[in-house]
């Protein structure tokens, strides 16, 4: 019986196998799929490019998929998106839905108090700041996040805590 014929006799069989086989050797199948992308890297990113490209419809739609079958982590995609980039860009850590949770929680809390001046404002004007910014080499992680107003937020920017002053008090750095 020619090998075709004889996949197609045993599918469901080769399949379990096949799952079996591939579950002893993962560590082994995940560094060849890593060298591998890493050699042809553009020509994956290509192929990848031109099947969006040509099925949009398609890719949107188990976008969409993904986004309602994971809701959390799609949440925390969206709100963490921009610092996510930023901090792989700077080569830091990174604790996306660790950080969601956390500031779903302090969102939902009736009163909070801002770390910088200790002023108390409602958990839904919340705003969250770098410690260390992520442009000083600081991570995305809760350990550098910390509750913070818009005020604060917004003059403090990229500085070390130890450069700036908020109500003529300067902060250590840690």
């Amino acid at each position: 019986m020619p090998i075709k014929e004889r996949y197609h006799a045993n599918r469901e069989k080769y399949l379990i196998w096949k799952r079996q086989s591939d579950a002893r050797r993962k560590d082994k199948i995940r560094a060849w799929s890593k060298r591998y992308y890493k050699k042809n890297r553009e020509a994956i990113k290509s192929k990848s490019n031109r099947w969006h490209h040509a099925n949009k419809a398609s890719a949107n739609a188990r976008t969409r998929r993904w986004h309602n079958n994971h809701p959390a982590e799609s949440k925390a995609n969206k709100s963490n998106a921009k610092h996510v980039r930023r901090a792989k860009e700077y080569g830091t850590r990174v604790d996306t839905y660790g950080i969601y949770l956390w500031m779903k929680r302090v969102k939902s809390s009736s009163v909070v108090v801002c770390h910088w001046c200790g002023d108390s404002m409602l958990g839904i004007s919340t705003v969250f700041d770098h410690v260390i910014p992520i442009s000083k080499g600081g991570s995305h992680t809760i350990g550098n996040l910390c509750v913070s107003c818009a005020s604060c937020n917004s003059s403090k920017k990229d500085k070390m805590p130890n450069n700036w002053t908020v109500n003529s008090q300067t902060f250590f750095c840690l």
